[in-house]
């Protein structure tokens, strides 16, 4: 029989140290709650509305986020139930909360992650509708020499900086990249109000990536792929991150995105990053076995689960 919630809510102001205390609890990777905003300023989630906590005999036994992308269809979900707490009905009333704050927030569709060896949430999301419609690869790789050089002999190479382009063109560019090439993918997110996302990607991308970590690829006249890479500072090492290049349909190849991503891995190993972490969103095997043929190994593996809302 399933025990009562107590209640579900989430006031920042005064449920933060419950958060963090469930969160890093069951953690590998404890945060703090500067963190935590900066985490949801990231994903627009709005703390004041779209996280819950469902709290019981006076603890905190589970959470969920359901945010929305400014004008996206679907809605991202993030639940978690204290293991103690599972299998009591904890999980399907946070969803059920969840699901009428997705009609709130006029979502279509919601999209929530479950890793490939999570055989009970994925039971869970399965049982109560969701389907698989796409996949998330974590990989990682330690270097002890540069990786082989860039080969893009009939293509034509440009930094941020070297754009001759003002600001404004460049801002479109990059958003034209993320809109028409990375949009075909599970995990990427559409802006339809495109004043919007622009901005977005002026407060939280432009800032966070040099102008010469920003690559631009044409043939000819034709852009055709952009890629971008960051570091950070893990102690004592840096830690760089990438991704898999976006890509123009049309010129999307393993060979090609291989070529185009070692650019920034290069840039990454001139750095100082001897540890390298990457991500790919709904990637074919052919183009992960690229990067693993570069020594990369995946570390994780998730399926993208979606239930469409009536």
């Amino acid at each position: 029989m399933s025990k009562p919630l107590a209640k579900i809510r989430f006031k920042p102001e005064d449920d933060f140290d419950a958060y963090l205390a469930f969160y890093n609890a069951l953690s590998d990777t404890p945060t703090n709650e500067q963190e935590q905003r900066d985490y949801a300023e990231m994903l627009t989630i709005d703390l004041n509305q779209d996280r819950f906590l469902a709290e019981a005999e006076g603890e905190v036994i589970g959470v969920l986020d359901m945010w929305r992308i400014a004008t996206n269809p679907s809605a991202d979900m993030y639940l978690q139930v204290h293991p103690e707490w599972r299998r009591q009905g904890i999980g399907t009333q946070l969803l059920k909360r969840g699901l009428e704050h997705a009609q709130v927030i006029n979502a279509t569709a919601v999209d929530a992650y479950a890793q490939e060896n999570q055989v009970v949430e994925r039971a869970f999301l399965e049982h109560h509708g969701f389907s698989v419609a796409g996949n998330y690869t974590g990989m990682e790789l330690t270097l002890d020499k540069p990786l082989p050089p860039a080969e893009l002999s009939g293509y034509t190479l440009k930094t941020y900086a070297e754009l001759e382009m003002s600001a404004k063109e460049k801002l479109e560019l990059i958003f034209k990249s993320s809109q028409e090439f990375d949009g075909i993918l599970y995990g990427h997110k559409v802006f339809t109000d495109e004043d919007l996302g622009k901005q977005r990607f002026k407060e939280l991308i432009l800032p966070n990536h040099p102008e010469d970590a920003m690559f631009f690829l044409f043939e000819g006249e034709e852009f055709i792929g952009h890629d971008r890479v960051s570091f950070g500072e893990i102690g004592e090492n840096k830690v760089g991150y990438a991704g898999v290049p976006a890509m123009h349909p049309q010129y999307y190849t393993p060979e090609l995105v291989r070529n185009f991503a070692l650019v920034g891995l290069e840039w990454l190993y001139k750095q100082g990053c001897r540890q390298l972490a990457f991500s790919a969103y709904g990637e074919s095997e052919a183009t992960l076995d690229a990067f693993k043929a570069l020594g990369f190994a995946v570390t994780l593996f998730e399926l993208g689960y979606r239930l469409e809302l009536s």
